[in-house]
């Protein structure tokens, strides 16, 4: 009789230990489900801010070429009147200087793959092949596409006020917000475009925005790369 009691309480507390670890199991499931949604929300949410970003660098580049374009042309005309000697009196010479020194240098956004860098939610990114994409597009955005064109953007700096610096000492100066000359020191247009220094500033400038073009082409593809990859894969 003791043995069959015994026999039924081992089976009663077998059924409800079963109960507990199926009711266990059952919850983590749950979690792990929840989870996973909580996941692929976060991860399609941070898809579509990268998508967001990459289009703002791919922009960014566009909007470049149209302002800097104005600059090219007035240091296409300068490097033309030191090359060829063609005449040109101090206000116009004053109008291209300043106009070649104009110069902007498009920003890739990357905020949001810093974040996913940084927090670990790189994670979250499912496909292998996308998340080593992201990383490389981050590796070579930042070193070797924006850092060089820094120190580029550095050089033509430099170059401008060389030529500058120049053209100021031989009267050829900007004024107050207008062109305009500083009386004291009669202008010498012809002595300037004659001046070695000055012509090698103004190659050197032009060497410079060839390698802006160059490195923001690349910083445009590698940005256009990425977003395609990311829309094809969230679709």
């Amino acid at each position: 009789m003791v043995s069959k009691d015994l026999s039924n309480s081992v089976r009663f507390l077998s059924a409800e230990l079963f109960i507990v670890v199926i009711g266990v199991l059952i919850a983590l499931a749950i979690d792990e489900w929840r989870q996973n949604i909580e996941n692929e929300d976060l991860e399609r949410e941070y898809i579509q801010q990268l998508i967001i970003d990459l289009r703002t660098t791919e922009e960014s580049v566009a909007e470049t070429k149209t302002v800097n374009m104005a600059g090219v042309e007035s240091l296409s005309k300068l490097n033309g009147a030191f090359a060829t000697g063609e005449k040109i009196d101090s206000e116009q010479l004053i109008g291209l200087i300043y106009g070649s020194s104009g110069m902007h240098n498009p920003v890739p956004v990357l905020g949001t793959i810093d974040t996913l860098v940084a927090t670990g939610d790189l994670r979250l990114i499912r496909d292998s092949g996308t998340r080593a994409a992201i990383t490389k597009y981050l590796t070579y955005s930042r070193v070797f596409l924006f850092s060089p064109l820094l120190d580029i953007e550095e050089r033509f700096r430099d170059s401008t006020q060389q030529l500058i610096a120049l053209a100021a000492a031989d009267g050829i100066v900007y004024s107050e917000g207008k062109y305009g000359l500083y009386r004291n020191i009669e202008p010498n247009v012809e002595v300037f475009l004659a001046n070695s220094q000055a012509y090698v500033a103004v190659l050197q400038m032009i060497d410079s925005r060839s390698y802006f073009g160059w490195y923001r082409e690349q910083l445009e593809n590698s940005a256009k790369e990425l977003r395609e990859r990311l829309e094809t894969g969230s679709k």
